[in-house]
């Protein structure tokens, strides 16, 4: 895995929120809490915000991101969509190794 927010969770839309930001998904994933410090928190990402995309994948779903980032070449730049407010953001995150529990 390589260092996704520290805690997320599935938020379902409602309709109008969807169509006003053209989303392809009723539900996001709200990032609940994060490492400032971490690849996320440094590329920008902030608790509070919905991802609706990773690189060119939409995000429907907490497993769509999982599945990516397992993917996702360390080291590697991609860019996560956000909308926080009513701002539609693009951030660069570079994933890491997360460091081991012990």
């Amino acid at each position: 895995m390589t260092c996704p927010p520290r805690a997320s969770r599935l938020r379902p839309l409602p309709r109008r929120f969807v169509r006003f930001h053209r989303l392809t998904y009723d539900s996001a994933v709200e990032v609940v809490s994060l490492d400032p410090d971490g690849p996320a928190g440094r590329g920008g990402i902030q608790s509070g915000d919905l991802i609706t995309a990773i690189g060119s994948r939409k995000v429907g779903a907490i497993d769509d991101l999982h599945s990516f980032l397992d993917a996702w070449t360390i080291g590697v730049p991609l860019t996560i969509e956000v909308i926080r407010g009513t701002d539609h953001l693009s951030c660069t995150v570079v994933p890491k190794e997360p460091l081991s529990a012990g």
